[in-house]
């Protein structure tokens, strides 16, 4: 979903409606307009998405109305069974269509190929510096002539309100 029609529009221009699923650390959830389905499952399940939906079919999540409930206090799961339902129908649906595993990152494999990386990557000869040098050299030059012809009309102009 693109934002950029509502933030060009100064917010005129209304954002389109959206479910929104989160999982981190054993907290899973689903978002849809004001309403939050919500339950802690423990880490044991992450990442695997098969016993992370059949937890979650068996065990009973949280609704709350966030436009009504931002402390989240007040569960609605018994005063509004349909969009409990709704909400808890799509999270299943959402788990059982992922198709990926976590990320798994070694700390000390991605320092080793970046020091690798390191040492693979060739070292610019001095010949190489030198043109690099002379390539710039006109620049700087101008610039540090326009900088001083700057300064020396400054002065100039100082010295001539003074008089």
């Amino acid at each position: 979903i693109s934002l950029l029609p509502h933030m060009l529009s100064d917010g005129k221009t209304s954002v389109p409606e959206r479910t929104m699923i989160f999982e981190l650390w054993g907290n899973i959830g689903v978002r849809r307009g004001d309403y939050k389905l919500w339950a802690n499952v423990g880490r044991d399940y992450s990442p695997d998405w098969d016993a992370l939906a059949a937890e979650i079919s068996q065990k009973d999540l949280e609704l709350f109305d966030l436009q009504r409930d931002v402390a989240e206090t007040n569960d609605l799961r018994t005063e509004h069974p349909e969009m409990y339902a709704s909400l808890k129908a799509e999270l299943l649906d959402h788990l059982s269509g992922i198709n990926a595993d976590y990320p798994s990152v070694v700390l000390s494999d991605v320092k080793s190929k970046a020091m690798q990386k390191q040492q693979q990557r060739p070292r610019l000869s001095r010949r190489r510096i030198d043109r690099q040098k002379n390539f710039f050299r006109p620049v700087i030059e101008t610039v540090m002539v326009k900088s001083h012809l700057r300064n020396s009309l400054a002065t100039l102009m100082a010295g001539m309100l003074q008089h």
